[in-house]
């Protein structure tokens, strides 16, 4: 009986240690990168606006793309919906996304068209998508 109880209390003794070695592990919880909209500049020479951004931080989950989305408003039109997104025009920015400053030139001239409004995008890895602030470039 004496050997009975010494295994019986050795078994016990393992299941519990067993039970509290034995913890979830949570995953990294997702940092999204950090992207910011800045104020475009002029190419004198072509006349074309010149798209900036800036990655502040890259996060934990990969880009895929980063760019601008803009929307434009030929002479006496205005879009009805301001908010440019990556579904519609947009200037691709060269891989791989860092963090800094970013540049890039507009498909169009400043002549061409009266307003625009443009915000940087990033695609990421697990199919979303972030936007920085709206501008409006004239």
């Amino acid at each position: 009986m004496k050997k009975f109880s010494i295994h019986l209390f050795g078994m016990l003794a393992f299941v519990i240690l067993c039970c509290f070695a034995c913890t979830d592990h949570e995953p990294n919880p997702e940092v999204l990168p950090v992207v910011k909209t800045v104020e475009v500049t002029f190419n004198s020479q072509t006349g074309k606006p010149l798209f900036h951004l800036r990655i502040e931080s890259t996060g934990n989950v990969g880009i895929t793309e980063y760019g601008v989305a803009y929307l434009l408003a030929p002479f006496g039109n205005n879009p009805a919906d301001f908010t440019p997104t990556v579904d519609g025009p947009k200037v691709v920015f060269d891989l791989p996304g860092t963090v800094g400053d970013h540049s890039k030139s507009a498909p169009f001239t400043d002549a061409e068209v009266e307003v625009y409004f443009y915000r940087s995008y990033a695609k990421l890895q697990n199919g979303n998508v972030i936007y920085g602030d709206i501008y409006s470039g004239d």
